[in-house]
């Protein structure tokens, strides 16, 4: 690849996203400096083979359209130009050690014509014997932080296989993803978000966004102690480790600056779909968050403030910052005097052959922001740095880095005591690794992400070695996107040893288990909060259902384990929730959003479970007295029969996504359902008789057979099935997935847990 302005090839154009016009704009009038030069430094030990580097960089080339892109303007704006041209010829320079940092911060400052492709380049210092450093340099607008990350993984595998390398097709681009934004603008949702950002940030001081020539930054680490309690913390407050950690950055702020309102932000990925997470390519969008310091705010009340932003801004991230800015009706300003992140993007550690590989950041000079605060995994603690344009903030990087752990301290040690009351602590905790740390160095553990749910994303291990406790604590925040993408997570190849083990999982990845409470089918508690899978004969499947979506009480989580695969069949298919809702006829999903669903339960002497088993109560005073204020409504039947009916929703907003998604058992309780299953018995019967539970329309009307034929045809579309193994692991976002059971020939065990639980919004009251 010539750096030279030779003639090329135009391969592709299309329109730039609106952030690239932004960060565009910015670099074309002189206001970024080099900013928004990336760069990244691998240091190479061992003997390199430069030629079959040079082959790797150029198949990457090939590969990844956004190193081949330059930008022009046009007169429908800013478009992207993919050009053809080949990958680099290495030129080795004989750098000193001593000189090294002084050559990596020329390399990165030299700048680039936006008009002319490529906008990255690679530079090899030679430093003696068999070593090496290759530095990478790509202008912000080709690249974000993740793509390191896909360039580090790609790298490697063209490096060892040339061609012939096993990399994913790649189905999407920038110019793709740039193109659907397009197609956004004016839909009901981006109007939506515009109002929404103009509300949130109505009146919110404005802030200069010239930076200044150098920053001034500080490192921060915090050890493994302090980082399991922060996510112990966050699983007990039912919180993300993003919201607590942004708590103490924004009280820290607030506190220093001596100001209750502030507008901060973080990053957004922007990869809202699997196709763009092997892409190399400028996504990212920035969200910012208003935060507001009350007098009197605790850490609980911090969290749950934080908790609740951003998954309000998450909501509405689709709108670009420009757009974010412009609705705010501060055009031309930077909105957000301090940026918090919590870095999840996935890492894939470099592998070259015959080569030790160090992959290593390099500091820019130029600040981006006034206030940067920023976190990533290292070992089982997390470290990071305060970087401050001193233009722009008269803060101290080291008294913020200092404040920040005070606070995070506090909120970790003392939730409920005022904020203002926090003392800073003489210096930052520092990262001690762990004796015990797993070496993930090796890369034992594979993620497979599914291009489309309900096929979960497939999480394999290859080494009797890895502690899948501890792994999860590392990766929990990376499975957590993977789990809201896919709504499946399973864990495959880990020796977890039986349900000892499992109990652990679960509880890193979702908290203590719950209590089988409501309960409509037999099952066997076999340690705390873990149960059996449900004991139905093993001739007899289960249709598919979101677990205990019939109560007024159920999880967001649902794991399985498998201690004893079956000898055949046994399968626990899986339903995408959000296809099952889009499968169906408007009428029929029209009429369920509008009622929602009513679950008849009815309780007699040998009809299913009894009412003491069901609710876990012994008197009848005792089940009104706790169940009616749940909303559940109590009357006698005939033949001694107790009737309890409970109205909830049978479509729910996932939280996390904004989704609306199918969520009910009225096809697994309606009497078309038996029917079908007892086959040419039930022309004989009242099947009305037979069933503990059955389902009714919200208004209290039945709801019609070939409505339940429809649902469960849908059901089917949206389904994916695979073969138990031993030893496996499978999370569920109970919202998103339903599940089922196929019959089997025994023997079988699978353990079941649940965790975070959550209550149906009331509904009007219909009947």
């Amino acid at each position: 690849m010539s750096e030279a302005h030779e003639a090329q090839v135009l391969q592709e154009r299309g329109p730039a996203s609106s952030v690239q016009e932004g960060l565009w704009v910015v670099q074309s009038i002189g206001r970024a400096g080099k900013a928004y030069q990336e760069a990244l430094a691998l240091k190479l030990n061992g003997t390199l083979d430069i030629p079959r580097l040079e082959r790797a960089l150029d198949l990457l080339v090939q590969r990844h359209p956004g190193l081949r892109t330059c930008f022009v303007a046009v007169a429908q704006g800013l478009e992207q130009q993919v050009l053809a041209m080949s990958g680099p010829r290495l030129q080795v320079e004989s750098v000193a050690p001593e000189q090294l940092h002084d050559w990596m911060q020329r390399q990165q400052q030299l700048p680039f014509d936006l008009s002319a492709a490529p906008l990255f380049r690679v530079r090899l210092a030679h430093l003696g014997p068999n070593r090496h450093v290759l530095l990478i340099v790509a202008h912000h607008l080709i690249v974000d932080g993740w793509s390191l990350g896909v360039f580090e993984h790609d790298l490697s595998a063209l490096y060892a296989a040339g061609a012939s390398a096993p990399l994913p097709e790649l189905n999407a681009s920038p110019i793709s993803h740039a193109r659907a934004e397009r197609a956004r603008v004016g839909t009901a949702a981006w109007d939506d978000a515009q109002r929404f950002w103009s509300l949130q940030l109505a009146g919110s001081p404005q802030v200069t966004s010239q930076s200044g020539p150098r920053s001034l930054t500080q490192a921060l680490q915090l050890d493994g102690q302090t980082t399991k309690a922060l996510l112990s913390v966050a699983r007990a407050l039912k919180v993300s480790p993003f919201a607590l950690g942004f708590s103490a950055f924004a009280a820290s702020m607030a506190t220093l600056t001596g100001r209750d309102d502030l507008v901060l932000a973080t990053d957004f990925s922007g990869r809202t779909e699997p196709a763009y997470e092997p892409v190399i390519g400028m996504f990212v969008n920035q969200i910012p968050l208003r935060w507001r310091m009350n007098p009197g705010l605790n850490g609980v009340s911090a969290v749950q403030q934080a908790h609740r932003l951003s998954l309000d801004v998450l909501a509405h991230a689709h709108l670009p910052y420009p757009l974010i800015v412009e609705a705010s009706q501060q055009p031309g300003g930077q909105l957000f005097e301090g940026k918090f992140v919590l870095h999840n993007m996935p890492r894939h550690p470099l592998h070259l052959e015959g080569l030790d590989v160090e992959v290593a950041g390099v500091q820019g000079t130029d600040p981006k922001f006034p206030v940067l605060l920023e976190l990533w995994e290292q070992g089982e603690g997390l470290c990071g740095s305060v970087t401050i344009d001193p233009s722009r903030s008269r803060l101290a990087p080291a008294l913020l880095a200092q404040r920040f752990c005070s606070m995070l301290d506090g909120i970790l040690r003392s939730p409920e005591a005022p904020l203002e009351t926090v003392q800073p602590t003489a210096s930052p905790p520092t990262f001690v690794p762990s004796r015990r740390r797993v070496d993930m160095t090796a890369d034992p553990v594979s993620v497979t992400s599914s291009p489309a749910a309900p096929r979960p994303t497939l999480v394999e291990c290859r080494s009797a070695d890895v502690d899948l406790a501890q792994w999860v604590h590392r990766e929990r925040m990376a499975l957590e996107a993977h789990l809201i993408r896919s709504g499946a997570v399973l864990f495959r190849g880990f020796n977890l040893g039986g349900s000892g083990m499992f109990a652990q999982v679960v509880q890193q990845l979702g908290g203590e288990p719950l209590p089988y409470l409501q309960r409509s089918t037999p099952r066997t508690e076999v340690a705390a909060g873990v149960y059996t899978s449900t004991e139905y004969p093993s001739d007899q499947p289960i249709f598919f259902h979101n677990e205990n979506a019939y109560a007024t009480s159920w999880p967001a989580r649902v794991f399985f384990f498998c201690e004893t695969p079956p000898l055949k069949g046994g399968r626990t298919p899986l339903a995408n929730c959000r296809a099952v809702l889009a499968l169906l006829p408007e009428s029929i999903r029209g009429a369920f959003e509008r009622h929602g669903v009513i679950y008849r339960r009815r309780f007699r002497p040998g009809l299913g479970l009894s009412w003491q088993q069901a609710f876990a109560v012994d008197d009848l005073d005792t089940l009104h007295s706790r169940y009616a204020a749940q909303g559940y409504r109590f009357s006698k039947g005939a033949q001694d029969e107790l009737v309890a009916d409970l109205a909830v929703p049978a479509v729910v907003i996932h939280p996390d996504t904004g989704e609306a998604v199918w969520f009910n058992h009225a096809a697994l309780f309606h009497p078309a359902a038996l029917s079908e299953a007892l086959g040419e018995v039930a022309a004989e019967l009242d099947v009305s008789q037979l069933q503990a539970v059955e389902t009714l329309l919200g208004n209290g009307q039945p709801i019609p057979a070939q409505w339940i034929a429809e649902i469960r045809r849908a059901y089917l579309a949206a389904s994916f099935s695979f073969d138990w193994q031993k030893d496996d692991l499978l999370m569920l976002d109970n919202r998103l997935t339903a599940h089922g059971r196929e019959p089997f020939t025994a023997p079988r065990r699978i353990l079941v847990a649940m965790t975070q639980a959550q209550r149906h919004e009331p509904l009007p009251k219909e009947f």
